[in-house]
């Protein structure tokens, strides 16, 4: 699980779509801003993209721990819910340098993230 952490116009949306294209995924990927998650199919897997901005304090009545451990889940303003969040997450934290230039740290072990 991937953790992406970052103010607004960051990147993490945009990271978020460099990845699912680099799993193969066709359809537009946009931020799940109202819905919260979206789920995406590729071969040999599943994409969920989550939006943790406004999720409600009973976040876990949207079952995204049922996600944990089946599919490649990332998670955009991951701060807003940090004590849910599994042990094994990977924290990526995107810094707004410029208009053209964005700062990506990673904290976590990185062996086998995507399948």
């Amino acid at each position: 699980m991937l953790s992406l952490i970052g103010d607004l116009g960051a990147g993490k949306t945009t990271f978020v779509q460099g990845v699912a294209i680099g799993l193969g995924i066709k359809e537009p990927v946009k931020s799940p801003t109202f819905v919260m998650l979206k789920e995406y199919n590729y071969n040999g897997g599943r994409l969920i993209h989550v939006d943790a901005y406004r999720l409600p304090s009973n976040f876990e009545d949207i079952g995204l721990e049922d996600y944990w451990g089946q599919a490649n889940v990332l998670i955009e303003w991951a701060e807003n819910i940090v004590g849910l969040l599994p042990a094994n997450n990977i924290n990526i934290s995107f810094t707004h340098l410029a208009q053209t230039r964005r700062r990506i740290c990673f904290a976590g072990i990185l062996a086998g993230v995507m399948q």
